[in-house]
C-alpha cells in the first residue's frame, strides 16, 4: 500500500505542476525563510503534503477499496515589497482558482480518482508581502 500512496501523490504533484508551470510544485515543505531561491517564491511554491487515509471497505476476499486520502496543499508565494492587502488577497484568488481549475480537470489520470477540496484558508492579508493559501483535497478511489 505504501508504493501506491507514493505514485499517487508523484501523480498528483506532477500532474498538478504541467497544468501550472509558472509555479514550483513539490512534495518536501520548507520554511519560507529556507526556500533559497526568492525566484521560487515569486513563482509561487505549491506543496502536496499526505496528511492520512480512512473509510476504506473491505470484503471477505477483496483488498481495501473506496477509501479517502486527506491531502494538504500548501502554496506560498511572495509579491512585491509593496504589495496592499489587496495585491495579496488577488493573488490568493488566482492559486484558489488554479486548485479547482485543476479539480475539474475531466482529463486527469483515473489513478487519482475523484478530487475534491473540502475547505481553503488565506493569510486574511495578514503577512504581507507574503500570500498563502492551505487548502484541504480529498481523493477518493
Amino acid at each position: 500500500m505504501a508504493d501506491e500512496l507514493k505514485v499517487k501523490m508523484d501523480l498528483l504533484v506532477s500532474e498538478f505542476e504541467k497544468r501550472n508551470s509558472h509555479r514550483v510544485v513539490n512534495r518536501s515543505y520548507e520554511d519560507v525563510h529556507s526556500i533559497e531561491s526568492s525566484e521560487d517564491l515569486s513563482a509561487g511554491v505549491i506543496t502536496f503534503i499526505f496528511q492520512n487515509e480512512s473509510d476504506y471497505e473491505t470484503t471477505f476476499t477483496q483488498k481495501a477499496y473506496n477509501g479517502k486520502q486527506k491531502i494538504l496543499m500548501i502554496a506560498r508565494v511572495y509579491l512585491e515589497q509593496d504589495a496592499c492587502g489587496q495585491d495579496i488577497e488577488d493573488e490568493e484568488f488566482k492559486i484558489i482558482e488554479e486548485i479547482k481549475t485543476f479539480i475539474r480537470a475531466t482529463d486527469l489520470p483515473n489513478e487519482l480518482g475523484d478530487l475534491k477540496v473540502t475547505q481553503t484558508q488565506t493569510s486574511s492579508q495578514m503577512e504581507a508581502p507574503l500570500a498563502w493559501v492551505i487548502a484541504d483535497l480529498e481523493m477518493t478511489d
